[in-house]
């Protein structure tokens, strides 16, 4: 008889792609339940999805999708009444392994877990937001494991919550991927012709990529897609629009068919500023998500980038804030594109994440 993992999360599944890898790397061998606060008409996606597998969904007042003003309270009052219920299920639920999943679930259920064995996956270091940290700081010093995605991030964890072991290492690497070029996609014909470099995710200003619309302004034989959106703060990305009427914007497509998308292009971009360190020492889900498909990246050189593009030869680390500088590195990728290419497989190919996340589970178990 298969053991049971009780993934524990406040957010929507589809939100938080680490832990679909989760699901997808333990379902063969567990029988997996999922506490999850979803939006409207993603549990009966997800239950479509995992209709074969032990998989079960406990869930309940769906949160609307609609931004508006109205549509924002109700879902307060739905997120209350959704931890109001699950504090009230929880005793009752039954499992062998407990896995809390994101910080933001264990501040909005502090105390739910006291007492009881369980591991924790954080998933942003959460500078800005220090009482985050500081709340949960105590549930993180009871866990009998925490995992990070990355290992900068484990060790400013472990100093920040003194903890009295580094964190476990679990990159935000996803399971199922096409791993193959060229996908029949939406807006395929931003794709064909030209040499095509990639931007997809959100167009914030901390995400800024007016060099790299600069540097392909003049670059006849290159083209620059930008998918994503500012989810609620349009602002920057309208003024890329109205400033560079030669890139071409596609609104946010979501996951997984944004990875056919992905498939499309030539080269990748990935770029944080450096206004936190949860920006510096990121750990971007994207970066594996490209480099499966052997996409070169461009990235700017921060730790976070520098210890995946760079280490692995999967692309160019440079001041992603110099038009210039990212002309060279565009240049310099299409004149040696395969080794590039080979470098972004072997960067994907270095982890098993899917024995990362049983041996861990196996770990609690014995």
């Amino acid at each position: 008889m298969k053991k049971t993992v009780l993934l524990f999360c406040k957010a929507d599944i589809f939100d938080l792609p680490p832990l679909i890898t989760i699901i997808d790397s333990l379902k063969d061998n567990y029988y997996i339940v999922i506490v999850s606060h979803m939006y409207e008409g993603n549990a009966e996606k997800f239950i479509e999805m995992y209709k074969q597998d032990d998989v079960e969904l406990i869930t309940s007042h769906p949160l609307s999708k609609s931004r508006s003003k109205i549509e924002r309270i109700k879902n307060r009052f739905k997120r209350v009444q959704f931890r109001k219920e699950i504090r009230r299920k929880f005793p009752s639920m039954q499992y062998d392994v407990l896995w809390v999943i994101h910080e933001d679930t264990m501040y909005d259920f502090p105390r739910l877990f006291k007492g009881r064995k369980y591991m924790a996956s954080l998933y942003e270091l959460n500078d800005t937001r220090r009482w985050i940290i500081d709340k949960v700081t105590p549930a993180c010093q009871e866990a009998f494991t925490v995992f990070e995605p990355d290992y900068n991030r484990a060790c400013i964890t472990r100093s920040w919550m003194q903890l009295r072991k580094t964190p476990t290492v679990i990159p935000n690497k996803p399971l199922v991927h096409p791993l193959k070029r060229k996908i029949q996609c939406e807006h395929q014909e931003y794709f064909d012709g030209k040499f095509t470099i990639l931007y997809q995710g959100l167009v914030i200003e901390e995400r800024k990529i007016d060099a790299y619309c600069e540097a392909v302004k003049d670059m006849d034989d290159v083209k620059l897609v930008v998918m994503g959106n500012g989810y609620g703060a349009e602002e920057y990305r309208n003024s890329l629009k109205s400033r560079f009427p030669h890139v071409k914007f596609i609104d946010f497509i979501r996951p997984p068919a944004h990875l056919n998308v992905t498939s499309n292009a030539h080269i990748g971009i990935v770029t944080y500023d450096y206004s936190t360190l949860n920006t510096i020492f990121c750990a971007p889900n994207k970066v594996w998500e490209t480099a499966g498909f052997g996409i070169p990246m461009i990235a700017n050189d921060i730790p976070g980038l520098a210890d995946t593009v760079g280490k692995y030869h999967a692309g160019l680390c440079i001041d992603t804030e110099s038009a210039e500088e990212i002309k060279d590195a565009i240049l310099k990728i299409k004149a040696n594109y395969q080794e590039y290419s080979e470098g972004a497989l072997n960067l994907y190919n270095s982890v098993d994440v899917k024995a990362l996340i049983n041996e861990a589970v196996e770990k609690y178990l014995n």
